[in-house]
């Protein structure tokens, strides 16, 4: 019933998680679990609460496939290449334009 207080909860933990990164004195492997974390509460958020979505919202196998797919390929670039800042922003920046085209993909579908 209220499942999606946790998009809410996940978009301020990626928040929390970008200003962290431009700290000086913050641990790195902590943000890119905090991102890691945020970014998979979301995803996981969105797949519960398709029940309440339009049927042309909802997820097919392939878009789910798909999802966890970009999610995976994210979050081991996020923990592999963790050591600078500047490489994590740009993986966020891929990681959510891989993202925006998947949507936009599946609107233009529609």
């Amino acid at each position: 019933m209220y499942s999606h207080i946790a998009i809410v909860v996940a978009i301020l933990m990626t928040t929390v998680a970008t200003i962290y990164l431009n700290l000086t004195k913050v641990n790195l492997t902590f943000v890119a679990w905090l991102i890691v974390a945020s970014i998979g509460l979301y995803y996981l958020a969105l797949f519960v609460n398709v029940i309440y979505s339009k049927n042309s919202c909802h997820f097919s196998k392939k878009d789910i496939t798909l999802l966890i797919l970009i999610f995976i390929v994210g979050a081991a670039l996020v923990l592999a290449l963790r050591q600078s800042r500047v490489t994590m922003m740009i993986i966020l920046f891929i990681w959510n334009a891989a993202y925006a085209m998947f949507v936009g993909i599946k609107s233009q579908n529609e």
